[in-house]
């Protein structure tokens, strides 16, 4: 299994943090001049992690274990 995304934005602009308030629940987010790219090898969801401590699903959750073991290689390239 293999995801990823890329943003032009930290993950940090989509969340206001543990003080949220109604002011900030639905901010604009203006993109910035970066690309943050998250290489990941699995992920948690269906069911939600989500600011209010919701768990996904136990079918769907990934629990600590020395079994994982994830590696990939970037090579650049040019047009």
């Amino acid at each position: 299994m293999f995801e990823f995304n890329a943003l032009y934005n930290y993950v940090e602009d989509f969340d206001a943090g543990l003080d949220k308030n109604e002011n900030l629940q639905h901010t604009i987010i203006k993109s910035r001049d970066i690309i943050e790219l998250h290489i990941d090898h699995k992920m948690m969801g269906l069911g939600s992690v989500d600011s209010w401590g919701a768990l996904p699903h136990d079918a769907y959750m990934i629990y600590p274990s020395d079994g994982y073991h994830y590696s990939f290689r970037m090579i650049p390239f040019s047009d």
